[in-house]
């Protein structure tokens, strides 16, 4: 048995923070308490990286919802999106799909604005209109990109 008591591997973990910090430990070991301080260290360091970038993306999103929200073309089907994005109650006339084109690119302006909402779109669907719409504001944001 090790210093550190550790007899079995450590178990797989997908989650990166956790991985990188669990291979720390498990390369600090068998080593004294100079160097498990060194090992804290870089576990605070690794975790304060984590928590920075974690914030970094939370400002992005709040700032890219704020220029939605402060820009032209907030519509229902937009806001709905929004809503739904960030888990907030609406009533059924807040979730209305979008009726047109134009509606249409409002939610494409939203989801421009925070780009990592288009791989959650699909999550619409479970709102009534919405499963027809997803794959037509897929679409012209995919002509509209190539303009």
């Amino acid at each position: 048995m090790s210093k550190s008591g550790l007899d079995k591997p450590l178990p797989k973990i997908e989650d990166n923070l956790s991985y990188k910090i669990q291979s720390k430990i498990a390369y600090y070991a068998d080593m004294d308490g100079d160097e498990l301080f060194e090992l804290a260290t870089e576990i605070e360091i690794i975790a304060a990286q984590a928590v920075q970038e974690a914030l970094q993306a939370e400002r992005d999103q709040l700032i890219g919802i704020i220029d939605w929200a402060t820009g032209e073309g907030v519509g229902v089907s937009s806001k709905g999106i929004v809503r739904h994005m960030l888990s907030l109650n609406a009533n059924k006339w807040e979730f209305m799909p979008p009726s047109d084109a134009g509606d249409r690119g409002r939610c494409i302006n939203v989801l421009n604005k925070i780009p990592e909402w288009w791989d959650r779109l699909d999550e619409m669907s479970q709102y009534n209109g919405w499963t027809s719409q997803i794959p037509k504001i897929k679409e012209e944001a995919l002509i509209e990109r190539k303009k």
